[in-house]
């Protein structure tokens, strides 16, 4: 399935794109799909640095923040534009759980975190 024509290469990439902003905002993938999506049979750091110049270029943001080389490995794609609702959850999450854990989680960030979870929270459905 490797997708080597340019053209084919930006249309699944939009494809990708109309799911993240007309449906719920984020969704799940795997560095192989991506890797076939740039027409690519491994993950060297030139074909991730390409892959992330793609979602991005498209507003989309990926966690783990920095794409594994492991084809198998997950990933999870979600609006990076949306700041103030589940894309700014998200962001929040990734960067807790991506640094060291020796370093202390400040109060001023699990509020943050609080505060934008309260903005995307769900009203309690009876």
């Amino acid at each position: 399935m490797t997708v080597t024509d340019p053209e084919q290469q930006e249309a699944l990439f939009d494809a990708f794109a109309k799911i993240m902003y007309e449906g719920p905002g984020y969704m799940s993938t795997t560095v192989f799909l991506l890797r076939e999506m740039v027409g690519a049979r491994s993950a060297k750091s030139g074909v991730v640095a390409r892959i992330e110049q793609k979602l991005s270029d498209r507003g989309i943001a990926h966690f783990p923040r920095q794409i594994p080389r492991d084809k198998d490995a997950a990933l999870l794609l979600y609006r990076a534009s949306d700041g103030d609702g589940l894309g700014a959850v998200i962001y929040l999450v990734a960067q807790l759980a991506e640094r060291d854990p020796r370093i202390p989680v400040e109060h001023h960030e699990v509020s943050q975190l609080v505060k934008v979870l309260e903005g995307v929270r769900e009203p309690h459905k009876e």
